[in-house]
């Protein structure tokens, strides 16, 4: 049955990519997710992806306070957002041998969706364990569509077990209280939506940081598949070191890699020129999955086949 679904699915990207349409189905994302993510935990032994959304709090901060001490988990964590829809944050959870445990989400959205870091501040678990448990919620900003926030927590799960070791040291800055929230201006980027919500007095309340912090504590491949320039640019101003890193396996810088997923369509009566690099990320993710679920299937049937004929 995943397989089927894989196959659909890979079909349905690849049509929209031959209409050079933007892909906007997130009932399609969300329902391959899970074969994407159990790809991660059979690729990356140490990946430990919970394979299922979490859409309550509650359950999720049990989930994390229940990780081994010295162990990384990744989740994706899905939120209604008032009756428009859904969207969704990656979260990797640390717990130290203190027991001390850090949930570090990051968000690709522009900030208008402050539904988990509402629900994480007045949840009674999170209020029975403050003094072990502390959050940090990352908007990246990086992205301009409607429908691609589930792909890049994928996305930045990937990320979140590839720099493990620098999500520890985030671990240990969020409790010797050495992150700065706030919603600080960058000259090159900064959008700064519905100013009044991401003040800097919401961004200390509810454990939150924006753009300008956010490259300051995230690795460069956090940026790779950015919508726009504007963001990759200023990234680049503050660690200009950075200019040269390839950041794939062609050898392209940031920005290379960017001007080589540039395309224009025209989306709701205007033209925008962006980089389609989430997209064909999608189509990957997929195609991967689908070699992990034939080959799981393969090994089902032989051991169905083995069984037959021992008896």
């Amino acid at each position: 049955m995943n397989r089927e679904n894989l196959k659909e699915y890979i079909k349905e990207i690849e049509r929209q990519k031959q209409n050079n349409s933007q892909f906007n189905n997130i009932f399609l994302d969300q329902h391959n997710t899970k074969s994407i993510l159990r790809y991660f935990n059979v690729k990356y032994h140490s990946m430990n992806a919970h394979e299922q959304f979490i859409d309550n709090i509650g359950d999720f901060i049990e989930n994390a306070l229940d990780v081994s001490p010295n162990q990384h988990k990744r989740y994706i964590i899905k939120t209604d957002t008032a009756g428009t829809g859904v969207h969704f944050a990656a979260a990797n959870v640390f717990k130290d041998i203190k027991n001390n445990v850090s949930i570090i989400f990051v968000d690709p959205s522009l900030g208008e969706n402050i539904f988990i870091p509402f629900q994480l501040k007045y949840s009674e678990k999170r209020k029975k364990h403050n003094d072990k448990l502390k959050t940090l919620y990352i908007y990246s900003q990086i992205q301009n569509s409607p429908a691609d926030c589930l792909l890049f927590c994928l996305h930045f799960i990937k990320k979140m077990h590839k720099y493990s070791q620098h999500f520890t040291e985030i671990h240990r800055n969020i409790f010797n209280n050495a992150i700065t929230f706030i919603n600080e201006y960058n000259k090159y980027y900064s959008p700064r939506p519905r100013e009044k919500l991401l003040s800097d007095e919401i961004c200390v309340e509810y454990q939150v940081v924006c753009f300008d912090q956010a490259i300051k504590l995230l690795p460069i491949d956090f940026f790779k598949h950015s919508h726009s320039m504007k963001p990759i640019h200023a990234y680049l101003q503050h660690h200009p070191s950075k200019n040269a890193i390839t950041v794939n396996k062609k050898g392209e810088t940031l920005e290379a890699r960017y001007q080589s997923h540039i395309v224009t369509r025209n989306i709701d009566g205007k033209q925008r020129t962006y980089s389609k690099s989430i997209e064909e990320k999608r189509l990957s993710l997929a195609k991967a999955a689908l070699i992990t679920e034939t080959e799981k299937e393969r090994q089902m049937a032989m051991a169905l086949l083995w069984l037959e004929e021992s008896n």
